[in-house]
């Protein structure tokens, strides 16, 4: 997250055999946050979102 600004960070497991509709529903998501990225070992699998402070009129958040 950018130092000196509010914001948040979600993290969150997933479960095998999602299916191709909340895939899709989850890059969705995804594509709306500032920042995401996903860590892949051979136990598990994740993604993560950061989502800065509140947009304003100048700055709107974007997809939404």
């Amino acid at each position: 997250m950018r130092e000196g600004r509010p914001g948040l960070r979600i993290e969150v497991e997933l479960p095998g055999g999602l299916s191709v509709s909340l895939r899709v529903s989850l890059l969705a998501a995804l594509a709306i946050a500032d920042r995401y990225g996903h860590d892949v070992t051979a136990d598990r699998a994740s993604v993560w979102a950061e989502i800065d402070g509140a947009a304003t009129e100048e700055e709107p958040r974007r997809g939404g």
